[in-house]
């Protein structure tokens, strides 16, 4: 079975550095491979990046900006990196479960790396899209120790609406608001989402 490790990106620091967060998601994937297989052996591994945002319009994007981490500073093949697009949540589930189904049918155990807060009503909307795409395998693995107040106070008001919306069966409705709003993402992210 191919084990597909999703990463969850954060913010910029700058246009060529990312925050702790997503370091520390980044670190938390590594330590996953080694649980999953011998140092070197990706045989049975696949990894994605979230992040399809720039720092400034026209920058590299944060998905670009882990990917390239992985490659160059832990020796993952470029050939099993993917940077997946989407600017939220949402728009991220949806398309990386689209593209993982794509790529390796519905076999596959995807396990997705994010913080303990941002997971909190992702993991409705990410439940919601593996079943859309028939994934039976998968679990959420929460980085604990990131994020601000800030952060952790959005996902708290997040959640109950995305329970609401999971149990009126209206997702795609709240989702596609959702991308709409954080659409203006691909032409610049600077804010601090981890304050």
């Amino acid at each position: 079975m191919k084990h597909v490790i999703v990463v969850a990106g954060c913010h910029f620091l700058d246009e060529s550095r990312y925050c702790d967060t997503a370091q520390k998601r980044l670190d938390a994937a590594e330590q996953l491979h080694l649980q999953l297989a011998a140092p070197g052996d990706f045989s049975n591994v696949y990894f994605v990046v979230t992040g399809d945002f720039p720092y400034q319009s026209g920058g590299i994007t944060m998905g670009r900006l882990m990917l390239r981490h992985l490659i160059d500073n832990k020796n993952i093949p470029a050939d099993i990196v993917f940077a997946g697009k989407g600017v939220d949540i949402y728009s991220e589930a949806r398309l990386i479960t689209r593209e993982v189904s794509k790529k390796f049918g519905n076999k596959a155990f995807i396990h997705v790396i994010s913080s303990d807060w941002h997971l909190l009503g992702g993991q409705l909307v990410w439940k919601y899209f593996f079943a859309m795409q028939r994934f039976d395998s998968y679990e959420f693995l929460p980085v604990e120790g990131t994020g601000g107040i800030r952060a952790r106070v959005k996902s708290l008001i997040c959640w109950p609406i995305f329970c609401a919306a999971s149990f009126f069966g209206c997702i795609n409705w709240l989702g596609a608001r959702f991308e709409a709003a954080h659409r203006k993402r691909k032409e610049g992210f600077n804010l601090n989402g981890c304050a």
